[in-house]
């Protein structure tokens, strides 16, 4: 990161005095001096802005008041800094006006923008930001609409606003599908109509064609299996993503699975193993649960008791209590 990045709008000259290393991502330090109104602006409320900077930069940041000037103390490897001053200037750039990104000159690998169709935008930012906000605290991630250079004419009048979301790569995706999630509710088909799922069918979840070490794989399902593998109040997605460590959402009709692959092949496991207990109860000698036991990828003894079905001893369900 430079000291005058290519992809944001002109900001505040920033004075930066770093603490030397003798390699690149070795711990260290480094102060920026801020505008009050700055330094106001990256605090937030109840110093949630400044938690979240730090949250997802992976670094320590502390505000402080120095011979009358704001400063803030920038510590951790030379990367994670890099990414805070980032993080630190796109804020300040909000309280004075649109941040403008170029996703070409970033190279962190830390970005993704999504497109949000403008009569989804109040929706996807929720009622005063709270639903950007509980993205964002979900999946430690930093996020904001933004604009971005090179945009032509035909895209400023395609009715999108694109949304920019900082984090780890398990972080992006996991927001950006949610994100994708609420806009196919406010306009079904927006994202996944055409779609070609890379799993033709619900017999057919197996390791064919599972081959990324980190990638998505998508199903789709008919109203009642979505609703099945919904479940009440969404508790059975939650409980297949935190069985398989799988990023699992439904945009619209589609389960998305997003991982590694040893993630996605136990997230296709369970995912079949719920289906199967419709037609019967689910033991040792499926194939699947034969395949699963002579791979990688083999389910814990909580996955597959719930797999099965299985109801927890009244001991368990006083240890699980406590």
């Amino acid at each position: 990161m430079t000291s005058s990045p290519a992809y944001f709008a002109p900001l505040h000259d920033l004075m930066c005095t770093r603490t030397p290393s003798r390699e690149r991502d070795v711990q260290g330090g480094e102060r920026m001096t801020v505008s009050d109104a700055d330094a106001a602006f990256i605090l937030g409320k109840g110093g949630k802005t400044k938690e979240k900077i730090a949250r997802v930069a992976q670094v320590k940041l502390d505000l402080s008041e120095r011979n009358q000037e704001a400063v803030i103390e920038i510590k951790g490897t030379d990367k994670n800094r890099a990414r805070a001053r980032k993080y630190i200037k796109c804020v300040m750039a909000q309280r004075v006006g649109p941040v403008h990104v170029d996703p070409e000159d970033d190279q962190d690998d830390d970005l993704t923008i999504i497109p949000v169709p403008t009569e989804c935008i109040g929706f996807v930012t929720g009622k005063s930001g709270n639903f950007l906000r509980q993205m964002e605290e979900e999946w430690g991630t930093l996020m904001f609409f933004a604009e971005y250079r090179g945009r032509s004419e035909n895209e400023a009048r395609g009715g999108t606003e694109k949304l920019a979301i900082f984090g780890t790569r398990r972080a992006q995706r996991g927001a950006e599908l949610k994100v994708m999630s609420a806009v196919e509710q406010k306009i079904p088909g927006h994202y996944t109509r055409g779609m070609d799922c890379s799993i033709p069918n619900l017999h057919d979840v197996d390791a064919a064609g599972c081959t990324d070490e980190w990638g998505t794989d998508t199903l789709r399902l008919r109203d009642d299996e979505l609703s099945y593998a919904l479940g009440r109040q969404g508790m059975t997605r939650r409980k297949l993503a935190k069985s398989s460590g799988c990023i699992v959402e439904y945009v619209g009709h589609v389960v998305h699975l997003s991982g590694t692959r040893s993630q996605r092949l136990r997230a296709r496991q369970y995912l079949k193993w719920l289906f199967m207990q419709l037609e019967g109860p689910v033991n040792s000698t499926t194939p699947l649960a034969q395949t699963a036991r002579s791979s990688r990828c083999r389910p814990t003894a909580s996955a597959t008791s719930w797999a099965r079905g299985a109801r927890p001893s009244a001991r368990s369900r006083r240890s699980g209590a406590r």
